[in-house]
């Protein structure tokens, strides 16, 4: 479990059990004033943390799940002879045992949000770094491309001619997207970059702790994707 999940636990039981997103941002700023975590970030380990929503196993699969969202940014810590067993966010023989209706729908949106994001920074890998462009051989392209380890989201290099992997991953992404970066990376290198450098570029809407501490100094950048909402009359 990761140090923030711990900490949200504790301040939980230390409150009786039940607190609101706010309250639960604060006591956490109270303990570490030095405030190592978004307000963001603390609202999403709540979500991930819920036995209640769908959506939470399927954009936070690896996050442990000891909260009970209330609702009105309320939660609660969960309690199995209060709150009844759930499964995958449904209440245990009440709800679809695989992805259906409103959860089939959410994970069509995270596979559109991941293309759609791909897509994106294809065409302006510039604002991802500058000097960034999309890896072309031979006619083969950098967008999704094949390894024999797999395939990369994309593929770029840089104003220095090294090689960038870049990996995508909708929701929050655990340590084991580290590792399969890096086996992206290992493939480059083994059969593509002769000389060249070699390092990757992990995005995500946020990240494990442990992960974080993972990449600390290695060949790999974290970066955060933030989606924004425009309108226009119609």
């Amino acid at each position: 479990m990761s140090k923030l999940h711990d900490l949200i636990r504790a301040v939980m039981t230390e409150a009786g059990g039940r607190l609101q997103r706010q309250q639960v941002i604060s006591r956490v700023y109270q303990k570490y004033p030095n405030k190592p975590w978004k307000e963001k970030t603390i609202g999403q380990h709540l979500y991930a943390a819920s036995v209640n929503r769908p959506a939470a196993y399927i954009n936070h699969p690896r996050a442990p799940k000891y909260l009970f969202d209330l609702g009105e940014t309320t939660y609660e810590l969960y309690d199995l002879q209060k709150h009844g067993k759930w499964n995958n966010g449904y209440p245990e023989g009440k709800g679809p045992p695989e992805p259906v209706g409103d959860q089939q729908a959410l994970v069509q949106a995270s596979i559109t949000l991941e293309k759609d994001l791909r897509d994106y920074i294809v065409q302006n890998l510039g604002q991802l770094e500058p000097g960034l462009t999309l890896y072309s051989q031979g006619g083969i392209s950098g967008r999704e491309f094949k390894t024999d380890v797999g395939k990369i989201d994309i593929l770029a290099t840089d104003k220095s001619n090294n090689f960038v992997a870049i990996e995508l991953k909708v929701g929050t992404a655990g340590d084991a997207a580290v590792g399969q970066l890096l086996g992206y990376m290992k493939s480059i290198q083994r059969n593509i970059a002769g000389e060249n450098r070699v390092r990757g570029i992990l995005i995500a809407d946020d990240f494990e702790e442990r992960l974080r501490c993972a990449v600390s100094g290695e060949a790999i950048l974290l970066k955060e994707y933030e989606v924004h909402f425009t309108f226009k009359d119609v």
